[in-house]
């Protein structure tokens, strides 16, 4: 039995699936080893001295390229989460601190966070991002536990098939080349949406716990010598559609005017210029791209459903925020702006405007979120 067991425990050690092991591990399995989990991800933040990191969901997970030079000179992990609310995106901020060499944290805010509950995800525990962590559990669990050599032999067989973990080692997805059906995925996540019954009060609840958080981190990374660019990342338009249809628009502006407000007191306080917040949640000619009908399989460009955006997208996004750039005409309007107490107020007024211009244009859209609105069992609030 102790044979056996020590047996399992020297391939796991020595494949790592969760990069645990590191250091005599076989470094030639890294591009095979999935870093979408929780553990590795926590495991690779910690493992290099990183200038640049990014935070957030799997939208900036699948669609921010670390590796785009526009980013400048030094290391760029993505340390974006599958599914984060703040709670792990803020643990794993405090794992980026250990970077000796960390210059500049761009934080994507999705509106999402804003509403959730600050607890953590189910593989959450078994990892540094635990700060209750235990060494003796740690490596037990992720030596011996449950799923850990099926995760060995997963990564043996892409090894063999020479096929790389669809999240690199850099924490950012690899491109997506194979062909999906966007509409039924628009449609799917839509009611996955309106299922989650999102409601105005959870963000009411939550957010100011999440304003605390942004402010924490502006702190920190003053006291440090850190840039900090927060990011309001796209939505397509349908998706902005079916927040207006949740009565959820009027917490979108508020999550701006508060996320705006945290950042001015706190550059107020410490007597210099405020931290960059981008917003590209926007009726841009981009977040409109019509998902194809007549063959529902033909690649998109800019979305690949209503939530995620593609690399080419956060391509654009992240060479308007590190230039510090407002939109030109090579980058169509309103696709990003940096947002000040200046601004705000005519920035918010315009976005109105926008989208009453995009649900008067595209009625056949409009519909189409009211529909699966109606399947999911929702109440719709009337449009203001």
């Amino acid at each position: 039995m102790a044979a056996g067991l020590s047996t399992v425990a020297l391939v796991n050690m020595l494949v790592d699936p969760l990069s645990v092991c590191a250091p005599v591990s076989l470094a030639g399995l890294l591009p095979y080893r999935n870093f979408r989990y929780r553990t590795p991800k926590a495991e690779r933040m910690l493992s290099k001295d990183w200038q640049t990191v990014i935070l957030g969901t799997s939208r900036s997970e699948v669609s921010i390229n670390s590796e785009n030079p526009a980013w400048g000179a030094g290391p760029v992990f993505n340390g974006s989460l599958s599914g984060a609310n703040f709670y792990e995106m803020e643990a794993m901020f405090q794992l980026a601190l250990h970077s000796r060499s960390l210059k500049r944290v761009v934080l994507f805010a999705d509106f999402e966070l804003f509403g959730s509950p600050l607890g953590p995800a189910y593989d959450f525990k078994n990892s540094r991002l635990n700060s209750q962590w235990d060494p003796f559990h740690y490596y037990l669990v992720n030596l011996l536990g449950m799923g850990v050599s099926t995760e060995t032999a997963r990564t043996i067989i892409l090894a063999c098939e020479g096929r790389p973990a669809s999240v690199t080692p850099l924490g950012n997805d690899r491109p997506r080349t194979g062909r999906m059906d966007h509409r039924r995925a628009v449609a799917a996540s839509l009611r996955r949406f309106f299922a989650a019954h999102p409601a105005k009060k959870q963000y009411e609840r939550h957010a100011p716990e999440v304003l605390e958080g942004f402010r924490g981190i502006a702190h920190t990374c003053r006291e440090r010598g850190i840039e900090l660019i927060i990011v309001l990342p796209p939505f397509h338009a349908v998706q902005l559609e079916a927040l207006k249809l949740a009565g959820l628009w009027p917490a979108t502006e508020d999550a701006r005017k508060g996320t705006l407000g945290v950042l001015t007191e706190e550059a107020k306080e410490a007597g210099a210029p405020p931290f960059a917040l981008w917003d590209f949640t926007d009726y841009s000619p981009y977040v409109a791209e019509a998902f194809p009908t007549d063959d529902p399989q033909r690649p998109t460009r800019w979305f690949l459903e209503n939530v995620h955006f593609t690399r080419e997208l956060g391509d654009l996004i992240i060479e308007r925020i590190v230039r510090g750039e407002e939109p030109d005409s090579d980058h169509g309007d309103g696709f990003g702006v940096r947002l000040t107490p200046g601004n705000l107020d005519r920035q918010l007024d315009q976005l109105r405007q926008r989208e009453y211009a995009y649900a008067a244009s595209h009625p056949q859209e409009i519909e189409f979120v009211r529909s699966i609105a109606a399947e999911s069992g929702w109440v719709s609030h009337e449009r203001d």
